[in-house]
């Protein structure tokens, strides 16, 4: 269980949450017209401290569109400032929980943080938070959290590290994140790969890939690319795709269950990403001919066209269309692609389980190092 505060209000809009013997409230972002600046300057000194840059901060137009919500997804956000601040401002803020509630399907659960500013770990800043955060879960009926915390450099095998029950990949026992989950009752269930690709000048190797695996996946399959849009008449085929991304992909025992994906949701998540978000995204997806069926899709999000880094999301092969190369096919042809909307474009960031061997291969060959891991924490009720 987690260290339990003395605060026991619920998460309510509006309300502000002073905590006895604490130097912390809590407030809702909301209300605050600086919270989101406060937010990025948080997670910038975060990343930083974790990463060495801060290119997984995620960035004002993104927290926006997140406090707005959709018909699928609701994101609640508090922040931890000093109790004795009467109007306090972004400067003022120690640290942040957030969570994303899907709204449609895998509605047990919420992806959630709770980061606070390296300068001022080590209070119990962050404690208050997540006792504030699963009370607030716990109000809205979530009774499995998860959170995906970067870990730094994977360790060696022993004493030291912390073994995914998958088998495969390990986090540091003594670094601060671990400790803290530990200590609050979650459970290590996955560790994932961050691997980073240096995008060169010359991208001809790419485009070899590209050939080489069409060439081995043969005729029976063609590419398509779409940037910032994908066609009506892919629309029900991407869905399926979309779908499958959380049943098809490596998830150890993480409590993800199936969610219904249609091409209205498909729809409503492009416009999210491309006109809240201010975001762009390419696809690259392998149409295997005979059927019609889409068979394979990756995409990459970046977000403007001068911005040097890119986020490798969903890559995913049907089962029943695997051993044909596709997956080197599209994610080779999309970097290809991306380069052309965004020329500034210098490194492309990957997460991938380490357990998924196959994709791990196909990362390797395209140049992709491994640059540390995420640990996948989970919380049950």
């Amino acid at each position: 269980m987690p260290a339990q505060s003395p605060c026991a209000a619920p998460w309510t809009r509006g309300k502000i949450t002073t905590v006895t013997d604490s130097p912390w409230q809590i407030l809702d972002a909301r209300d605050h017209p600086w919270s989101v600046d406060a937010v990025v300057a948080i997670q910038r000194e975060c990343e930083t401290d974790t990463w060495g840059n801060a290119d997984m901060a995620v960035p004002a137009p993104v927290w926006q569109a997140r406090l707005a919500g959709t018909p699928d997804a609701t994101h609640l956000l508090r922040l931890a400032v000093p109790a004795h601040a009467a109007q306090p401002g972004p400067d003022d803020v120690a640290g942040f929980w957030h969570a994303h509630l899907p709204r449609s399907g895998n509605t047990h659960l919420s992806h959630t943080d709770v980061e606070v500013r390296p300068a001022r770990r080590g209070v119990g800043t962050g404690a208050l938070l997540l006792a504030d955060l699963e009370r607030a879960l716990a109000d809205e009926g979530r009774s499995t959290l998860i959170t995906y915390v970067g870990a730094g450099p994977e360790p060696a095998p022993g004493p030291g590290a912390l073994v995914a029950p998958t088998g495969n990949g390990r986090v540091a026992a003594d670094v601060a994140s671990s400790r803290f989950a530990l200590a609050h009752g979650w459970t290590l269930e996955q560790v994932e790969r961050h691997s980073v690709l240096v995008v060169p000048d010359d991208l001809a190797p790419f485009a070899a890939m590209r050939e080489q695996a069409l060439a081995a996946a043969g005729p029976e399959y063609r590419l398509h690319t779409w940037h910032d849009e994908i066609p009506e008449q892919w629309l029900d085929a991407m869905a399926v795709l979309f779908s499958r991304m959380v049943t098809d992909a490596p998830s150890g025992a993480l409590a993800y269950e199936p969610e219904p994906w249609d091409a209205e949701r498909v729809r409503r998540w492009l416009r999210w990403t491309v006109v809240d978000r201010e975001e762009h995204v390419t696809f690259a997806v392998a149409e295997h001919v005979p059927t019609g069926v889409l068979a394979a899709h990756t995409e990459l999000v970046w977000s403007g066209p001068d911005e040097s880094f890119a986020f490798q999301q969903a890559t995913l092969v049907r089962a029943d269309h695997r051993g044909h190369r596709l997956g080197m096919a599209v994610k080779a042809a999309n970097v290809l692609f991306t380069r052309e909307h965004a020329p500034a474009l210098r490194r492309i960031h990957t997460d991938n389980a380490e357990e998924n061997a196959p994709m791990l291969a196909i990362n390797v060959a395209m140049g992709f190092a491994p640059a540390g891991v995420y640990a996948a924490w989970q919380k049950r009720s």
